[in-house]
């Protein structure tokens, strides 16, 4: 037999606490709601309510069952003074969720409460300084998949994609052009943007060169990556998991020279010196060193240096820009000059041969033309 319920669940499953529990539900699930859509970190939601990180948690869950509410009417007073005071609501909170008013007055009390709080919420994590809890991730898709091999293999690496001690600096941006860290604000390192000279460096007729060139290779140069990208991760899955395609602890000279073949030619004499220790210190001194660079740019590449010889393993997304840069070089150099497809004067046929199968380095003319 089926029964119309009531418009508390909670009092159809018997809860002696019915209302209290239907209060505290449609607040937490709205609350949820507006923290997805803003995409808050708990530290940034607790911030505004004045809860614990753990307790909020809890209630995000689902487990409030045995939270007071009056540490639930706390929250949302501290949430209203930081930022819901000029709604004109701090007055209504703590007899609305209290349950205090009746009927009509009491659910449009609290969806206008609820609302308010939505309203603020992102208000306070926009203007909030802190760092977000959560990685936000890149839009580099050899970032991607370096995330998504490290989580096949069981390797955490979440806590190490930030830097430490609340620095705004994230180890997996690159300059749109190359494998370089961006200047701050920008999508452009300093070898290539068309406007920063470097240090010894008159004039910006060398960074505009610089830039022009990166913006004519930038279609083969993101070819080049994606074809390296596509074969390891293809590799990988294939072999099961089990090729060693990500950086590795040992037998890292082996690796670059299977794996990264002309950043272990542009090591040149120094391959002797390599060896597992301090392979990472040759590779960023090769391609990431601060020397020559402005000085918010030397800043940010001394950070960013610091952090992968503390967490090696986040180079592999830096290697394998370089390494595809360094190919997709070695492609238009193979074009200069008189090397390119078409270079030179056309061949124009002899006068006196109607021969047109003649082949380059052959004397022209067909035998039966030679002998007249």
């Amino acid at each position: 037999m089926i029964e119309e319920g009531s418009q508390n669940i909670y009092t159809d499953l018997g809860c002696a606490d019915a209302d209290a529990m239907q209060r505290k539900a449609m607040l937490v699930v709205r609350i949820g709601d507006a923290i997805s859509a803003k995409a808050l970190g708990l530290d940034q939601a607790s911030a505004v309510t004045g809860t614990e990180v753990s307790c909020l948690e809890a209630w995000l869950k689902g487990n409030f069952r045995h939270a007071d509410e009056a540490d639930t009417v706390r929250a949302v007073d501290d949430a209203i003074q930081d930022g819901l005071g000029q709604c004109g609501v701090a007055e209504h909170a703590v007899p609305v969720l209290r349950g205090e008013l009746a009927g009509d007055d009491q659910r449009a009390g609290l969806h206008a409460l609820i609302d308010n709080i939505q309203q603020g919420i992102p208000h306070r994590g926009f203007y909030t300084t802190w760092p977000p809890r959560e990685y936000t991730f890149p839009t580099v898709i050899e970032v991607t998949y370096f995330l998504s091999m490290c989580t096949q293999l069981k390797i955490p690496v979440q806590s190490h994609l930030r830097l430490e001690n609340g620095q705004r600096v994230d180890p997996f941006s690159f300059c749109t052009l190359c494998w370089r860290q961006p200047l701050p604000g920008r999508k452009l390192c300093a070898h290539h943007s068309p406007h920063v000279p470097l240090q010894d460096e008159v004039g910006t007729q060398a960074a505009a060169a610089r830039y022009k060139s990166g913006v004519r290779q930038r279609e083969r140069f993101d070819k080049a990556v994606n074809r390296i990208l596509t074969k390891e991760v293809t590799e990988f899955h294939e072999g099961l998991f089990t090729p060693v395609v990500l950086f590795p602890e040992q037998g890292i000279a082996a690796w670059l020279t299977e794996r990264r073949p002309l950043l272990w030619q542009l090591l040149g004499e120094r391959q002797q010196e390599l060896s597992d220790g301090n392979a990472v210190s040759m590779l960023l001194d090769l391609l990431h060193s601060p020397d020559g660079l402005p000085p918010k740019a030397h800043q940010t590449y001394r950070l960013i240096n610091q952090h992968l010889h503390e967490h090696p393993l986040l180079i592999w997304p830096m290697l394998i820009r370089a390494e595809g840069w360094h190919r997709c070089r070695e492609d238009v150099r193979r074009q200069w000059g008189g090397k390119r497809s078409g270079a030179g004067r056309p061949v124009q046929p002899s006068a006196t041969s109607p021969c047109t199968d003649q082949q380059p380095g052959v004397a022209r003319g067909c035998a039966d033309h030679k002998s007249q």
